[in-house]
């Protein structure tokens, strides 16, 4: 029995019109403004529900500092929008979400960070949780992909250096008892994090509707700590799914339902939760990691991987295929001048970095981006 939820949803858009903190005081909300920005934007406040509770709505960061009116790179009425914790533990949240961008009319551009979570007081396959990072602590088992691993304290909110492993946890006679552990870059656009959810709403802040959210699940913490696995994925970043070679968007629109959501986590636990036994030769060295047993604690019966596009992979795409132009020409029409100059400018740097003049030549899929930008 796990519970899938949404943990983080941040959007970037843009104003229709000015949308300050006394706009939205005209409008009958409540609002906490902050007296400092951000080192993006000159203005940071958090909307309030309009009723007797008040409870934090929406946080808006607005107002950049570098536009394009004055040769920045962000546009004029850039901002920034989060959905806020606890209205993301409502049943319809991204619904929530939505009503509110289209209420006042923000217009969407793309999703900047999402992070999905599951909560569960067994995985699967049956394992313990504290048994399963005990084992990996141990070396008894391989992470497949995101080989970067720091072990962080579910009580702080820095991470570990990239590379040494600052573990965090409780040294008792008999057993050492780890907190959490992170996978992958702080720059990665998926990142890994498992932990002890139970310990971190009693240490550093409780939220009685993180509680509430487990009770309608059915998970009780009479019967022992609820742990979460959790994916936060950023930047508007677009996924390749390997089995078809269809691309997909992480938008608003694929995580209105719980099916949704089920299906992403589920094809995200596919890729980035996967794990190989660590077995011995006859001589006692290890095994090849491809020879050893998978593991997945995670039930991803169907499931296929979505992979992230990025640069560091650009050049494993066949830039000829219809499907990929298809793809390029529809980023297109959501650019404006700007946004294709650089674009550009970007692919450019593709050709020179991965491929050869010969190549790019033959290439027809850069026709539609020099075309939009002659």
């Amino acid at each position: 029995m796990k519970l899938i939820s949404i943990d983080w949803l941040e959007v970037y858009c843009l104003e229709p019109v000015t949308m300050d903190a006394a706009f939205f005081e005209r409008n009958n909300f409540p609002v906490k403004r902050r007296a400092y920005g951000t080192p993006q934007y000159r203005e940071m406040f958090t909307i309030l529900t309009p009723d007797d509770n008040e409870f934090d709505y929406i946080e808006v960061r607005r107002n950049p500092y570098s536009v394009k009116s004055k040769g920045g790179i962000m546009a004029d009425n850039a901002c920034h929008l989060r959905l806020s914790n606890r209205f993301c533990y409502h049943p319809r949240a991204v619904d929530v979400f939505l009503n509110f961008l289209s209420y006042f009319g923000y217009i969407y551009k793309n999703t900047s960070r999402i992070d999905i979570c599951a909560d569960f007081q067994r995985f699967d396959n049956g394992w313990n949780p504290q048994e399963f990072i005990s084992k990996y602590m141990r070396e008894e088992l391989y992470k497949e992909v995101q080989p970067r691993l720091s072990a962080i304290s579910s009580s702080t909110k820095s991470d570990a250096q990239l590379f040494s492993i600052a573990a965090h946890g409780t040294d008792k006679p008999n057993v050492r008892y780890w907190n959490s552990l992170t996978w992958g870059s702080s720059k990665s656009n998926v990142r890994t994090k498992m932990y002890n959810k139970s310990q971190e709403l009693k240490e550093v802040h409780d939220k009685p509707y993180i509680r509430e959210a487990w009770q309608r699940a059915g998970l009780n913490p009479c019967n022992g700590d609820v742990y979460r696995v959790e994916f936060s994925i950023k930047a508007a970043t677009d996924f390749v799914c390997k089995e078809t070679g269809e691309m997909e968007r992480m938008t608003l629109w694929r995580m209105q339902t719980d099916t949704a959501r089920i299906l992403w986590f589920t094809s995200l636990a596919f890729r980035y939760f996967k794990f190989r036994e660590v077995v011995y030769t006859r001589t006692g060295r290890r095994q090849r990691k491809d020879r050893c047993p998978e593991v997945r604690p995670y039930d991803t019966t169907g499931a296929t991987a979505r992979v992230p596009i990025a640069l560091s992979n650009v050049s494993a795409l066949d830039w000829s295929t219809e499907r990929v132009r298809m793809w390029l020409e529809n980023q297109i029409q959501e650019m404006d001048s700007f946004e294709q100059s650089a674009a550009l400018e970007v692919l450019e740097f593709i050709k020179k970095r991965y491929r050869t003049d010969s190549d790019y030549q033959s290439a027809p899929i850069l026709e539609p981006l020099a075309n939009a930008v002659q």
